[in-house]
């Protein structure tokens, strides 16, 4: 009875009581890319599984910048992840928001991105200019992402070390359905946001 009950309770269940339990024994800052939580984290949601060993793949091959971290920096490297996460998601919330303006309309819907290595969302509103970090909650009345990829990996599009075609292909963004027309429209935003010429626009 006892073993029926344990595999009925649902993964991202258990995902959520894990983070829960962590932040309240560590804090939030130490969750973020807690290697205790990457298994359940890939067993919730697998496409967060693709990005991650495709973001290791493509540092390996030296395809993908990556920042080192050092004591003499001063915070703790959870201090220090979180801290470039901020930056480049705030970065793209207004590259998004600027993207939005160009196209005239209001209809651009709101995106929430799970960084894998994080542990963390990302929810943008383009139309208003708003981008906040946030830890990730599961469960069913917390919203799906829309897709899945990582801080770096933002950081490395933001700043043209990759683009998002190829980003794409290598698995290193991977959208929650791209087969639909709303995962197209999001797909075409997010290239348009990162594009060279949007940056360019921004150095001006």
């Amino acid at each position: 009875m006892s073993c029926t009950m344990r595999h009925s309770i649902p993964r991202t269940f258990l995902l959520g009581i894990a983070i829960a339990t962590l932040f309240a024994s560590t804090g939030a800052v130490l969750a973020c890319g807690n290697a205790m939580l990457y298994p359940l984290l890939f067993r919730a949601y697998p496409p967060a599984k693709v990005v991650f060993d495709a973001e290791l793949d493509a540092r390996r091959q030296g395809q993908l910048p990556a920042a080192t971290w050092s004591r003499d920096l001063g915070p703790t490297y959870h201090q220090w992840s979180l801290a470039r996460a901020e930056k480049a998601v705030n970065e793209l919330g207004a590259r998004l928001h600027q993207t939005a303006l160009s196209k005239k309309t209001e209809d651009v819907p709101t995106i929430k991105v799970l960084l894998t290595n994080e542990i963390y969302t990302a929810n943008f509103e383009p139309s208003t200019n708003k981008a906040q970090l946030a830890p990730l909650m599961t469960g069913k009345k917390h919203r799906r992402p829309d897709l899945y990829t990582s801080a770096n990996i933002i950081r490395a599009l933001l700043d043209g070390k990759v683009d998002w075609k190829g980003a794409v292909d290598k698995g290193l963004v991977v959208l929650a359905d791209n087969s639909d027309a709303k995962a197209q429209s999001l797909s075409e935003l997010l290239s348009a946001s990162f594009s060279k010429k949007l940056a360019k626009t921004e150095q001006l």
